[in-house]
């Protein structure tokens, strides 16, 4: 039994399924790689982000990214790109990085990345945490050295979540840059500096905005020409936001796969049909199952309260995707059939402090 407040669970492990029970409906998860072992780790109160950062954590996926936002990466395709994520090209067949066995054959990519360290703690600066923290190497001639790129993915489930997510871009970028004192560079090597990349993926964005890409970036201006155009030395960050809205027509076919893999209105059949058939992605054992979980949280938020039939089953369903961010308050209405008024106390009583014991 879960309290919808405190966020208290009961987890039943029916090894090797576990079932995440809570208001009488069981939900079964098969645990059958790491993904599924980290989706249950966290209980049946488990946050939709986790499940969209896992999926978005798949190198198949990552690479559609690149694809579409990083210019140097454009003339490949999206398989063409996997080989160079998370480590040095492939040189022939001899793999030179650390996430394919020494066989060199094709099948031997894994599937997700292992990802930089996704906290920084940068002394007088804090901490801050990212979603997805990789590094990639852009495409160059086989006698040039690779040049190395790091690159920050964040799901944001608002498009203004009380601030400009422009803002917290930009100083994503720049602690990012900052943190690869003694990592990437020492002392004043600052030529060494590897160029950062913050992609933004927007979900929910506003119907006025649509489907959309944009790119921040630093450019020279003359004041008073002179100085050479020495763009490599201050090329060093871009923040790419990713625009999504599903109900939406415009867009590319970036934003068009983003929004069906990462639908809270699709099921899980229809999602893996139309990846295939729409953009040709086949979906992987670890893509699949990170699918399955995101897809059986959001469809539980109904069926909870399709299967009680009363009023506690429906103000589950309203409490659930409030907690979730996800839905304006008039599609929740919608949905659940609560009332304004008790929509509105729901809200207060989520947003309430705990109380001291």
């Amino acid at each position: 039994m879960i309290n919808e407040f405190t966020g208290d669970d009961t987890l039943k492990n029916k090894n090797p399924t576990f079932h995440l029970a809570y208001e009488g409906a069981d939900l079964p998860c098969q645990a059958a790689n790491a993904l599924g072992r980290d989706v249950l780790s966290a209980g049946s109160d488990i946050q939709l982000d986790t499940h969209v950062k896992n999926v978005l954590s798949n190198k198949i996926i990552l690479s559609w990214i690149l694809h579409y936002t990083i210019k140097a990466f454009g003339r490949l395709s999206p398989e063409e790109i996997i080989p160079y994520i998370e480590g040095t090209p492939w040189i022939g067949f001899v793999p030179v990085f650390p996430s394919v066995d020494p066989t060199g054959s094709p099948e031997s990519y894994s599937e997700k990345i292992t990802g930089s360290a996704t906290e920084h703690n940068v002394p007088g600066e804090g901490i801050v945490c990212y979603d997805i923290n990789f590094h990639a190497n852009l495409p160059c001639p086989p006698q040039k050295k690779p040049v190395k790129i790091i690159i920050n993915i964040e799901a944001q489930k608002n498009f203004y979540p009380g601030y400009r997510i422009e803002s917290r871009g930009l100083f994503y970028c720049s602690r990012l840059i900052s943190a690869q004192l003694d990592r990437e560079f020492t002392n004043s090597h600052y030529n060494d500096i590897k160029k950062v990349y913050s992609i933004w993926l927007c979900m929910n964005a506003p119907n006025y905005i649509g489907n959309a890409v944009s790119e921040y970036r630093i450019s020279k201006h003359d004041l008073l020409p002179g100085v050479p155009n020495r763009k490599q030395a201050y090329d060093k960050q871009s923040l790419i936001l990713i625009c999504l809205n599903e109900k939406a027509s415009d867009g590319n076919p970036l934003t068009g796969m983003l929004n069906i893999l990462l639908s809270t209105r699709l099921d899980y059949k229809t999602k893996k049909e139309r990846l295939k058939k729409d953009y040709g992605i086949s979906m992987s054992k670890e893509l699949q199952e990170g699918v399955k979980k995101m897809c059986n949280y959001s469809e539980y938020v109904l069926e909870t309260g399709r299967r009680k039939g009363r009023r506690e089953g429906f103000e589950t369903v309203a409490v659930r995707m409030l907690k979730m961010k996800l839905y304006e308050d008039e599609e929740i209405l919608r949905l659940s059939g609560i009332s304004r008024s008790r929509l509105s106390r729901l809200k207060k009583l989520i947003t309430a402090p705990p109380k001291k014991s």
